[in-house]
């Protein structure tokens, strides 16, 4: 399964899945638990990632590469994650997805992975 991990300006790491964000059944997603806690908190991202099978897709924070544009990237101003499914109706395949969704001023950027085989893709509205 692809889990968000990320970095909060108090310094605080925290992984989807783990304590305190674990998945718990009948109660709010750890992606709003997660939102509160940081509400609560007064606290902002410094990095966010998904990762799939131990390889991070960094949206920001998570790495420093050489080309300026990654070190100068905007923190987006709202995030979501979330799950959903893309079925087939020819060969009644079924495919399950996490995105990560980063809401800008200007635009909406998701990155989808898929959650079998870690193929992932970005779209921008």
């Amino acid at each position: 399964m692809t889990q968000w991990i990320v970095k909060l300006s108090n310094g605080e790491t925290f992984r989807e899945g783990e304590k305190p964000f674990d998945i718990i059944f009948g109660k709010k997603s750890p992606h709003l638990r997660l939102n509160e806690y940081m509400k609560n908190n007064n606290l902002c991202f410094s990095a966010v990632a998904l990762e799939f099978s131990g390889k991070k897709i960094a949206l920001f924070g998570y790495h420093d590469p050489l080309f300026a544009a990654y070190n100068t990237t905007k923190i987006p101003k709202k995030l979501n994650f979330f799950r959903t499914i893309g079925a087939g109706l020819k060969d009644k395949k079924i495919e399950q997805y996490t995105v990560l969704e980063a809401v800008y001023d200007v635009c909406t950027l998701q990155v989808w992975v898929d959650d079998t085989t870690g193929n992932s893709w970005s779209v921008i509205n």
